[in-house]
């Protein structure tokens, strides 16, 4: 009889021992420990708007229970490609350059099955989504770290993109507003990675799942609408955020109608289709009212100060002000613990639940990731509980 691992697949293996297991292993650990502050959930704690839950059971008792066609029933094709034109002033054609998916996260995995090949190689941001590695392992590419500036607000320069470019490079992968720093790619910085992309014939993987979830001056743009640029780019969508719809579990990817052929094939094979109730709520929360968007931006602005102030004022973490989504990313070095020992610390003599920076990638070591998609008395209660306990590490 093997033994229990030996029924693993190499390409398994060799996929969970990247440093996303970190995040993992943390978060079990908070889940079996008693009276903990999670400070560790990509979501926001706000409930579903109720035009958007309506629609969902209206859906249901219209019968909407059956298959639905795999690039997603027309009506949400549609929704999401006249989003499109309204945000970015760009026309995508709803029956052949868009289709719908379980989740952001499995578009992602669609775009880079669908895309890379053994040994091409990847350029990700790092510190960056945990997702993103793993996938580019799966279809057996190489992914290439591109450093993020921590003195600048985690900016990622085009030249750090550049300088890792050869002749296996495949695509580029931006997040922007970024997990885990909150870096968000201003405008004369994305027109120069569009021109690297052309240069070098790259396709880029536009993961923009925080698109609403800006702050101050910082706008979002989306690297699709760039001249000459939608051709090569794969656009990953999401409700999640801005609809605080994560457990509905509903994305979308806009690209050229072949890029969408192609992925349609792959997700014909693992789910299917998309699940018709969860379209039809979708389609209510773009045509819906959008009022509930700027407010839990509004009051995750207030959260952002509070918690970067709260942390800025503990002796041995170093903040910045993320400019987008709703994490921060303080570095740790001072205290002089690697990221997991931090993390696993802070679980045991705070009871507050975090995730460590080499979840991030490797470039993401000396820091941790805290959310501010919680309430502000639970980050007053951590903030207070974290400066008791690191004490006992100066």
């Amino acid at each position: 009889m093997r033994e229990e691992d030996d029924w693993s697949s190499k390409r398994l293996k060799e996929i969970m021992s990247l440093g996303s297991l970190q995040a993992t292993k943390m978060r079990d650990v908070a889940l079996k420990t008693k009276d903990v502050i999670k400070l560790t959930s990509g979501e926001p704690n706000f409930v579903t708007p109720s035009h958007i839950r309506e629609a969902a059971k209206k859906a249901l008792d219209e019968g909407n229970t059956f298959y639905t066609p795999t690039s997603g029933i027309p009506e949400f094709r549609e929704a999401i490609a006249d989003k499109i034109e309204e945000d970015f002033g760009v026309q995508v054609d709803p029956e052949s350059e868009v289709m719908a998916t379980p989740g952001a996260i499995e578009g992602i995995f669609l775009a880079i099955m669908c895309t890379v090949n053994p040994g091409e190689e990847v350029l990700i941001p790092e510190p960056g989504y945990v997702g993103y590695a793993p996938c580019v392992k799966f279809a057996g590419g190489n992914p290439i770290s591109v450093p993020l500036d921590e003195e600048r607000g985690f900016e990622l320069k085009p030249s750090e993109i550049e300088d890792r470019i050869t002749e296996k490079t495949k695509m580029i992968i931006l997040n922007s507003p970024s997990n885990p720093t909150g870096m968000v790619i201003d405008l004369k910085n994305l027109k120069v990675i569009a021109e690297i992309a052309k240069k070098h014939d790259l396709l880029v993987l536009s993961d923009e799942a925080y698109e609403k979830m800006v702050y101050d001056d910082a706008r979002h743009y989306s690297i699709f609408a760039l001249p000459e640029m939608r051709n090569r780019t794969i656009m990953v969508g999401s409700f999640s955020k801005t609809y605080a719809m994560t457990g509905w579990r509903i994305g979308y990817l806009v690209a050229e109608k072949s890029l969408v052929q192609n992925m349609l094939k792959i997700q014909g094979s693992i789910v299917l289709c998309t699940n018709g109730v969860v379209q039809k709520a979708a389609v209510a929360a773009l045509k819906g009212p959008q009022d509930s968007i700027a407010a839990m931006v509004k009051e995750f602005d207030k959260r952002r100060h509070f918690i970067v102030d709260g942390l800025n004022s503990i002796d041995g973490f170093s903040c910045q002000l993320p400019k987008g989504a709703f994490f921060v990313f303080p570095n740790i070095t001072e205290f002089g613990l690697d990221s997991a020992k931090m993390t696993q610390f802070l679980i045991e003599e705070a009871k507050v639940a975090v995730y460590p920076g080499i979840a991030y990638g490797n470039l993401g070591e000396g820091h941790i990731r805290l959310t501010y998609a919680a309430s502000i008395k639970d980050i007053e209660t951590a903030l207070q509980r974290i400066e008791v306990s690191v004490k006992k590490l100066r």
